[in-house]
């Protein structure tokens, strides 16, 4: 594995601050994903890795009536959220369909 650098962020403003336009140069890391075995593999070799999975995880009513979904909100999580389902169904459906729930 290549060496990297690590960014644990604390908020979203760190976060994008940490990351880069440039494709796969710096790149987000959560849960859920199999990042670190491309990287083992020398599929994926950012130069840093931006830990996100401590972000906002709340799905809320937002003052427009639509939704505010936090940018750590899980795939599954969205998948599963009642306002999500009935408001906006293909976003639902889409994140359901994205993975395993593992």
């Amino acid at each position: 594995m290549k060496a990297f650098a690590y960014v644990n962020a604390a908020n979203e403003k760190e976060a994008v601050g940490a990351l880069s336009a440039e494709r796969g140069k710096f790149l987000p890391i959560a849960g859920g994903q199999d990042l670190l075995a491309l990287m083992k593999d020398y599929v994926a070799q950012p130069d840093r890795l931006v830990n996100v999975k401590n972000l906002d995880r709340t799905i809320a009513k937002a003052a427009d009536g639509g939704l505010r979904i936090g940018s750590a909100v899980s795939v599954a999580d969205l998948a599963d959220h009642a306002d999500v389902g009935r408001m906006y169904p293909a976003l639902a459906q889409a994140a359901a369909e994205v993975g395993t729930p593992q």
